[in-house]
């Protein structure tokens, strides 16, 4: 082989060389940028999937406080309604129909705001009233949980009466704690032949003689 066809072949195989790693830079870049482009996707999605969770959370969280709300307005309504029997079975000029009469007219407007405005707007006027009035914010918030413990116990009340009253008491027999209670047995009776009068002929016996009375002595 000639210099010139050494020459040839050493820059033929340069050339390919170059081409080869040409082509291998290539594609790792492709699969870097593929690789990337994934992992971005992965990302995007793993966001959305969690928007979408928080979004359902508060979604879930929100109707459930709109449920409460509207128990709670029911249960204020009922105590209203309650109250207002109360102050007018009172006397008209006593200060407890006064005290009565103005906690049922609280009751039915807290009732009413609740059914306008649901446990958002609820939330939204405490918010902004706290921001306002931080003191008499927190001692507003102690008598209103007060208040719902009252309404808690007394929605939980009526049920838990009416188990208490469908339930039965076990008689002492057959309850295992206590022994029933046994009388005292009757002395035994024995039957007591009465005794004869002197004279009078006694049961023979095998033994005895036939046609001879036995006479006692």
């Amino acid at each position: 082989m000639t210099e010139n066809q050494m020459g040839g072949v050493r820059t033929a195989a340069r050339d390919e060389g170059v081409e080869v790693a040409q082509h291998a830079r290539e594609a790792a870049g492709q699969v870097g940028t593929t690789v990337a482009e994934q992992a971005a996707q992965v990302r995007r999605e793993t966001a959305d999937q969690a928007r979408h969770v928080v979004r359902d959370v508060r979604e879930r969280v929100a109707a459930e406080a709109e449920s409460q709300a509207q128990r709670v307005s029911k249960q204020l309504g009922r105590i209203a309604d309650e109250l207002g029997e109360m102050a007018r079975s009172a006397p008209p000029d006593s200060m407890s129909a006064g005290a009565i009469r103005s906690a049922a007219d609280t009751s039915r407007q807290a009732a009413r705001f609740l059914d306008e405005r649901g446990a958002q707007g609820l939330l939204d006027s405490a918010r902004d009233y706290a921001r306002r009035k931080p003191g008499t914010f927190l001692l507003g918030a102690a008598v209103a949980g007060f208040l719902v413990g009252r309404v808690a116990k007394s929605a939980t009340g009526g049920g838990q009466g009416q188990q208490q009253q469908g339930e039965v008491v076990p008689v002492a027999a057959e309850r295992p704690d206590v022994a029933p209670e046994h009388s005292a047995p009757l002395p035994s009776q024995q039957s007591q032949a009465p005794t004869p009068p002197y004279g009078t002929p006694l049961p023979q016996s095998p033994a005895s003689t036939p046609g001879v009375p036995h006479v006692e002595p």
